[in-house]
């Protein structure tokens, strides 16, 4: 009996992560979610809540009381968000906060279940920014938040404890074309934004042909259907 692939994505119920986990169960596999607890549902095949105001052993804990035995072949994170600042905004260390919270605590956590949960050949993509691979003076807090996302994946892929031909890639898009961003940048040309729907199939080529995976390590603009390889680990 063939073994049924399974796929974990971490912030399943935002736009970028109900379109992967869509994706995924139109092709069979088994989908798992975690969400902030009450939030919409992912459409996952199981859903894990969770309190982002807890510290994050706590949110680890909640995590892995509820999957004592699963392991995955795919780990996606797909939480995260933004905000416009500068060091001069009052807004500045509140929308600090925030960032880190959503980009850097989200991907930390997410980092930790990898050890135990991630199959040998399995498949890790964290989300960053093209934007965060140069300096972001309009966007201080974010930039700041997707540049340590950046350093994890290195610092991940680059683990000699990373379980055997795992791959660990980031997904580095300009903007990625949801709903929220429209509506928040009504008059943005649009042509550079990566589709949900074509960052969902590069993610499922990857995971169904390892062969097809940028080198362990890689930041990947996925505007492109191959996706462009952008940084590549020495």
């Amino acid at each position: 009996m063939q073994k049924t692939s399974k796929i974990l994505v971490y912030g399943g119920a935002g736009q970028l992560g109900r379109k992967i986990i869509s994706g995924f169960n139109n092709r069979n596999w088994e989908t798992f979610s975690v969400v902030i607890a009450g939030s919409q549902h992912s459409g996952a095949n199981f859903t894990i809540g969770i309190n982002p105001s807890q510290n994050l052993n706590s949110q680890f804990n909640a995590i892995q009381n509820r999957l004592p035995t699963q392991q995955f072949d795919t780990i996606v994170c797909a939480s995260g968000g933004w905000a416009g600042d500068s060091i001069s905004d009052d807004s500045f260390l509140t929308n600090f906060e925030q960032m880190i919270n959503c980009n850097v605590s989200a991907s930390i956590v997410c980092a930790k279940l990898i050890p135990k949960y991630l199959l040998p050949g399995g498949l890790v993509v964290f989300v960053g920014s093209k934007a965060a691979l140069q300096p972001t003076p309009t966007m201080v807090s974010y930039g700041v938040s997707k540049a340590a996302v950046h350093h994890l994946i290195g610092s991940i892929a680059s683990d000699k404890n990373l379980p055997f031909g795992a791959s660990v890639l980031g997904l580095v898009p300009e903007t990625i074309d949801t709903e929220t961003n429209r509506q928040a940048m009504p008059q943005a040309d649009r042509s550079k934004w990566a589709d949900p729907v074509s960052i969902t199939n590069l993610i499922f080529r990857w995971a169904d042909l390892p062969e097809k995976r940028p080198k362990n390590g890689s930041l990947i603009d996925p505007f492109e259907s191959n996706g462009t390889v952008l940084f590549e680990l020495d």
